[in-house]
């Protein structure tokens, strides 16, 4: 199998912000007077931002009665979201390991459940809008968020790859390693630089679970290339 394109989730793999992520989220249902655990926020991560909001107001809340609408809290959301992003930060090695894909002819993708306005901001704050990946897609440009694999499949459509088996994907939560499997990848990789742990990965279909996204060229040159030498 030979590998034409690499797909990495932003937040909590290729960005430092999954703390932030999980932060937002709570703010954005404590100002309505909404219970949020951690563990309810870690449970929808990876998943269409929106799709996750409403996953979350259908949980029980202190106030039963109070009327919630999810498009609100998502547009709170959104906008503590952009604001906190001006701060991220890439991941430690992650933009130095799209650039060893792309020096071997190897694409490399972006995708996200944020939506294209957080997408954008994001990009243009790290010096990421031209040059730095071959394409780049949120929530929006799909019908389906995680764990469907249209994320997936519509990167590989924008960079003219035609065999599933042909892409590595690249994830921190299981939504991301579920899409995947879904969308029949090659190989799919967990990492353990954002929203979920070692134990919560192993859960979900993976080809390896690294510590992060800078190990992710020692793991391609030791596992896949010498197995294609062999």
């Amino acid at each position: 199998m030979n590998l034409e394109l690499v797909v990495f989730d932003v937040a909590g793999t290729t960005v430092a912000a999954s703390d932030d992520v999980a932060r937002v989220f709570r703010e954005a249902f404590e100002a309505r007077q909404l219970d949020l655990t951690s563990e309810a926020v870690a449970a929808v991560r990876g998943k269409s931002k929106r799709d996750a909001i409403r996953e979350l107001v259908s949980l029980p809340t202190r106030n039963a009665h109070q009327r919630v609408d999810p498009d609100e809290i998502y547009r709170d959301f959104r906008d503590r979201l952009i604001k906190a992003s001006a701060s991220w930060r890439p991941v430690s090695g992650a933009q130095e390991t799209f650039a060893w894909f792309r020096a071997r002819d190897i694409q490399v993708a972006l995708t996200t459940g944020f939506d294209r306005v957080v997408l954008e901001a994001l990009l243009e704050s790290l010096g990421w809008a031209y040059g730095v990946v071959d394409s780049a897609l949120c929530a929006e440009d799909v019908a389906h968020g995680r764990p469907a694999p249209d994320l997936i499949l519509r990167s590989m459509e924008l960079c003219g790859v035609s065999d599933p088996l042909e892409v590595l994907s690249v994830g921190d939560t299981r939504a991301d390693l579920e899409a995947a499997e879904n969308a029949g990848v090659g190989w799919s990789i967990g990492v353990l630089s954002g929203a979920h742990s070692a134990d919560e990965l192993s859960l979900s279909p993976h080809s390896a679970i690294l510590n992060s996204v800078a190990d992710l060229p020692a793991w391609y040159r030791r596992r896949v290339i010498s197995y294609q030498r062999s």
